[in-house]
């Protein structure tokens, strides 16, 4: 099997994980990535997050760490546009590793305000999606737009809310006071 197109990505996830060789792979699902990115041998490293690294390819964002424990796509208009989600079983020396990998359109980040992100959060909030790690860096600008841009910690519908932020739990505690006095301006108690 001609493993050459593979090349590049194999090459990713080895220096993402620090390790020399990889065992075992899922080609078909590498072939779902090499599907919507194309195929390529030049990538920008933009960023090393906590749960993964971000690269650049093809005015694509590839994000490869961690197994994604939420794998829902989520459409919304502050969302950005997000391709695959997906999981890719490796085997290395018998020991099993799950990466997790997300494709998604590149937004360009700049300084925003508390207020802005309190307005996503209220959008999505308003349909029932609860985002949580609020903070500038989670967020970016497509096509004119605010948008989150890491997508990790959206649920739809809202449940279990854990708060991972100070603004987390703050917008949340603003967003319930606001449909209280909603729900009491429509009762007259005011």
């Amino acid at each position: 099997m001609n493993l050459e197109k593979y090349k590049t990505i194999i090459e990713l996830i080895k220096d993402n994980f620090k390790i020399q060789k990889i065992d075992e792979i899922e080609l078909n699902k590498l072939d779902l990535i090499l599907d919507i990115i194309g195929d390529f041998k030049k990538y920008k490293k933009i960023s090393n997050g906590s749960y993964s690294n971000v690269y650049e390819i093809n005015k694509k964002i590839l994000k490869i760490g961690l197994a994604k424990i939420n794998k829902n796509i989520i459409n919304h208009p502050r969302i950005i546009k997000t391709y695959l989600k997906l999981n890719i079983e490796t085997k290395y020396k018998g020991i099993i590793r799950n990466i997790g990998f997300e494709i998604q359109e590149k937004a360009e980040q700049k300084e925003v305000t508390k207020e802005e992100l309190y307005e996503i959060y209220k959008e999505l909030r308003d349909n029932n999606i609860i985002w949580k790690d609020i903070k500038e860096s989670n967020v970016g600008y497509f096509k004119g737009k605010l948008v989150v841009i890491d997508t990790d910690f959206i649920n739809n519908p809202v449940k279990n809310i854990k708060y991972f932020t100070k603004l987390d739990k703050e917008f949340e505690e603003i967003y319930n006071e606001n449909e209280v006095i909603k729900w009491m301006n429509k009762k007259k108690y005011f």
